[in-house]
């Protein structure tokens, strides 16, 4: 259960996910891959990725879904969705590429909700996905937020049923919207508002069984260069960001 967004400024696109995981999981360091296009990804144990950019400016970020009606349980459905998602960013020139191999993948294939935001340097979009019914948004300016709460499609948990993704999308709106920059999107990720805890964008769960932040990920999509930040295997506000790039294809 995570706090994801795509925001623009002026100078670049940012990408960001802190990934939250109710038990502890070692997740290996982002590796450089060769698809379509050369691209950054972040391995998720069992195949796929959780995160990646591609050399285009395709980014992707992404969250389970909270909802009400219950799923058939799909023991490899986790596997699937990360592998589209890998898809994704392997093959991808443009966001209009990348929107029609996830919606094409998702609806042959996925069985339960997912929530996925999508970016290349000038545009992005959140798919809000269930086998029944799913739903896009695009946006050219400003950012793109999802907790773990559907913004668009119906049959979404009530606040009290889901205050962890209510308060984290609210704080993240507040600090998101005063500036967008790199280093506001790093203290964003760091936040402890309503915490520290389950409610804070950066989690720290204080029984067995509660979410804690066990990663955090940033894409910065350049003109010239793709910056990627992240902090491993620890919460964000417990180390320093380190940096792996790739230069932008054609530039």
């Amino acid at each position: 259960m995570c706090t994801i967004g795509a925001a623009f400024s002026l100078n670049a696109t940012y990408v960001f996910k802190n990934r939250d995981l109710s038990q502890k999981v070692l997740m290996d360091g982002p590796e450089i891959r060769e698809g379509k296009h050369k691209y950054i990804a972040f391995p998720r144990p069992g195949g796929g990725i959780w995160f990646g950019v591609n050399e285009m400016g395709v980014g992707l970020t992404a969250s389970d879904a909270h909802v009400t009606k219950s799923y058939p349980v799909e023991k490899d459905a986790g596997d699937k969705i990360t592998r589209i998602y890998e898809d994704i960013v392997g093959n991808a020139s443009t966001l209009k590429e990348a929107e029609e191999i996830m919606t094409g993948s998702f609806e042959k294939m996925i069985k339960v909700p997912d929530m996925v935001i999508v970016t290349d340097s000038r545009k992005a979009c959140v798919y809000e996905y269930t086998p029944e019914k799913q739903a896009i948004v695009r946006r050219v300016k400003g950012c793109l937020l999802r907790a773990n709460s559907f913004l668009v499609l119906k049959g979404v948990p009530c606040r009290k049923k889901d205050l962890s993704s209510h308060l984290r999308y609210e704080r993240a709106r507040e600090m998101i919207f005063k500036r967008i920059s790199l280093a506001q999107v790093k203290k964003m990720l760091r936040d402890h508002k309503n915490g520290p805890g389950e409610n804070s964008i950066c989690r720290h769960g204080k029984k067995e069984g509660e979410y804690t932040t066990q990663y955090s990920a940033v894409a910065e999509i350049k003109k010239r260069v793709i910056n990627v930040y992240y902090v491993g295997n620890k919460n964000p506000c417990m180390g320093e960001y380190e940096k792996i790039r790739i230069r932008r294809r054609g530039h």
